[in-house]
């Protein structure tokens, strides 16, 4: 890019409206391991947010996390962990981000009684010292087009402990004057996805499901055979995904909420190299489902009722797509 189009974009930057560049979220549900960014928010910078940001805090310590990309969403995942438990992050907590422009949030954290949390030299030293520990810290995996690539969160090698404990990569900013957070609480805005409800599981099944043991032991062997960093999800085939005319699959809201798109399109169906298209639909009704092509693909592949099907949603720019994974009845 040439030094005059970065110029532009700076431009266009610091020419948005200050209250634009501020978000907050409430800690709820399983804040620790991640946290979205808000729809609005990720939809206006998707494209000015790097694959790996700063948290800055107002004692002057930075902590590296890395930014994952899913279909409409943002998601800090690996180094966040690392980032609340070094800054004493806890339950109902809200913390106001302010994106600056260069490759950093300037985070305010507030306790659940509205004050703001007081900064300690003992969150510094901890940013500091593991600093000295890890100083490889592993790089954003690049996007593909490979329709058979997991879309995996960049911690795809084996963690160390220290990772495991949720340690990451964190800094010490030594220059005091640049301490002092500019951030005014007044000038934040709240978006329509201000709070995470759900906790990073392994599987997510629809509240009206019930496994049983056996059920939930296949279940829990195959996921751990797929190994995806995003949450598989599961369905046990009834009537309505098997014999109703028309048949549909539905998804639950906290899974197609957190890792789908937000409008209708085409869904790519793969299972053993074959591959069906399906229409993946949101409803008036704010049902969310994979309606016509459905019933071929359950035709093809001799589905019954009470078989369980495993989703496992692939890294694909083009084309949503999916593995479907099936457990026999």
């Amino acid at each position: 890019m040439s030094n005059s189009c970065e110029r532009c974009r700076d431009c266009d930057f610091w020419d948005m409206d200050d209250q634009s560049k501020y978000f907050f979220k409430v800690m709820v549900g399983g804040f620790r391991s991640r946290m979205t960014i808000p729809d609005k928010f990720a939809r206006r910078f998707r494209d000015k947010i790097p694959g790996k940001i700063k948290l800055k805090v107002c004692n002057g310590s930075t902590c590296t996390v890395v930014v994952s990309r899913y279909p409409n969403k943002l998601v800090l995942e690996a180094g966040w962990e690392a980032f609340v438990s070094t800054h004493d992050i806890r339950l109902s907590d809200l913390l106001v981000f302010r994106y600056n422009g260069n490759f950093q949030f300037e985070v305010l954290p507030f306790d659940p009684s509205c004050c703001v949390k007081e900064s300690s030299n003992a969150a510094r030293n901890s940013c500091n010292h593991v600093q000295q520990k890890h100083r490889d810290h592993v790089d954003i995996s690049s996007d593909s087009d490979d329709d058979h690539q997991p879309m995996q969160s960049p911690r795809s090698e084996k963690p160390t402990p220290a990772e495991k404990k949720g340690t990451n990569q964190c800094t010490k900013k030594t220059n005091r004057s640049s301490s002092t957070c500019h951030l005014n609480a007044s000038d934040v805005y709240s978006s329509e996805d201000d709070q995470e409800t759900s906790s990073v599981n392994s599987y997510i099944f629809s509240p009206s499901t019930h496994l049983t043991q056996m059920q939930r032991m296949k279940v829990e062997k195959k996921v751990r055979e797929i190994c995806s960093s995003i949450p598989i999800f599961g369905s046990v085939m009834k009537k309505s995904s098997i014999t109703r005319n028309p048949c549909y699959l539905g998804f639950s809201r906290k899974y197609a909420h957190q890792y789908l798109p937000s409008e209708s399109q085409i869904l790519k169906l793969q299972q053993h190299g074959k591959v069906w298209q399906v229409l993946f639909c949101i409803t008036k009704r704010n049902l969310i489902r994979v309606s016509r092509g459905w019933k071929a693909f359950v035709s093809d592949n001799k589905l019954q009722i009470g078989d369980i099907c495993l989703f496992e949603l692939l890294k694909n720019k083009k084309m949503l797509t999916m593995n479907v994974h099936i457990i026999r009845k």
